[in-house]
């Protein structure tokens, strides 16, 4: 099924590139006047056919969520209303694809903090996009987004949805879906250690430790000293692991989002985490209970970088994914960034933009091609004189 919601009027075709390797189309803005959209994540959300998929990005927009999504070729709008009528959308929380129950089909679960303070989920059920009011960590107020993941407990199992907030108390808490309901699990603090839970967030992710086996959700976050810290399921125990900073005397990391990047040669998969001082990126790698953090250059021409999505791409049918770390400049306007492999930064040309202050610029997706190998990379991103939202994308 196509997910759409109360459509709107305006399809855009793509354009003629005018280079090569990446398509810029600017998509515009569906509330007249409005100022740009906050986005709230981009993912891949599969059609009537069961091995397609398409790019959808969930913004807010004047209160409310709305959705832009690429459907035989041509860009749509529609939008799901906000959270009640007393209630707006106000902070991004993230979007997973997921599963109620075992057997069922995939459906974007949006989640936002509501004008009132809780924690809303939008999703759909049947044909019609429902709100439902979560509440609020037991300890107090939802503070910020650390990250949402769809958990699968074993192959063909479905997808439960895993959000992690940051609180007014300074814990980490956890709501999830148990398979009949929401849950909420005070999670804590980084053992000796303070969170700021305005600058906290690196992002989640999930990890498959045993071939085929479960895949256990994990959260990455800063401390007020700028170590990052990992709180994940092993299995058996939630735990806390500090894995340090790549430079012990520099302080003031932010991070730049965390990503699974499967092996389907040995069917597991490691994940690769990503933080920022200034310009200067790094990459922690975790293999299996160690890792290590590796330097991954400097994004030229500014002081500041934030995030507009990480993403695990394949270079070829059979090898590891590997990373691909969209970034835009704080100070400036400039183009889109890529990197992720090495300490090399490429523009995306035909790419303007300078980011809101924040992780609310835009959001990144891969598609596979359900009939070759060809993966492509959509970057959406808020920007531009005109408040408007472009779409950047490359096939390979």
């Amino acid at each position: 099924m196509l997910l759409t919601a109360l459509a709107l009027s305006g399809a855009v075709a793509p354009a003629r590139a005018a280079q090569t390797d990446w398509q810029i189309l600017e998509l515009g803005n569906p509330v007249p006047g409005a100022p740009a959209g906050v986005a709230v994540g981009a993912v891949a959300v599969q059609t009537d056919q069961a091995d397609t998929r398409v790019p959808y990005l969930f913004s807010i927009l004047a209160g409310e969520i709305f959705m832009t999504y690429r459907y035989d070729g041509r860009w749509q709008w529609a939008k799901t209303g906000p959270p009640s009528g007393r209630v707006a959308a106000e902070l991004p929380i993230g979007v997973v694809v997921g599963q109620p129950l075992n057997g069922q089909a995939e459906r974007p679960y949006v989640f936002v903090r509501g004008t009132d303070g809780h924690l809303w989920v939008c999703s759909l059920v049947g044909v019609d996009w429902v709100w439902t009011d979560l509440g609020t960590p037991p300890g107090g107020d939802i503070v910020a987004a650390v990250g949402a993941v769809a958990v699968h407990d074993g192959q063909g199992l479905a997808g439960r949805p895993y959000v992690f907030v940051t609180g007014a108390d300074g814990k980490l808490w956890l709501t999830w879906w148990t398979g009949r309901d929401w849950h909420w699990d005070d999670r804590g603090t980084p053992p000796g250690a303070v969170v700021n839970p305005y600058y906290a967030r690196v992002g989640v992710t999930v990890r498959q430790p045993s071939p085929g086996g479960p895949e256990h959700p994990q959260a990455f976050l800063l401390d007020v000293r700028g170590d990052l810290w990992r709180h994940g399921w092993d299995g058996s125990a939630w735990r806390w692991t500090n894995h340090g900073r790549p430079v012990p005397t520099v302080a003031w990391p932010h991070g730049l989002g965390v990503v699974d990047l499967p092996d389907p040669r040995t069917r597991t998969s490691h994940v690769a985490a990503y933080t920022a001082y200034g310009a200067q990126v790094f990459a922690f790698d975790l293999y299996g209970d160690t890792g290590g953090w590796t330097p991954q250059g400097v994004v030229t021409g500014t002081q500041w970088v934030d995030p507009v999505g990480v993403v695990a791409v394949r270079e070829n049918r059979v090898g590891p994914a590997v990373p691909r770390v969209h970034v835009a400049q704080l100070d400036a306007v400039g183009p889109i960034w890529q990197g992720g492999t090495g300490q090399t930064w490429t523009p995306i040309r035909g790419t303007s933009v300078q980011s809101a202050g924040g992780r609310d610029t835009g959001d990144s997706v891969v598609i596979d091609s359900p009939s070759t190998a060809d993966q492509t990379t959509y970057v959406f991103f808020w920007a531009g004189k005109r408040n408007n939202l472009t779409v950047a994308w490359s096939t390979g």
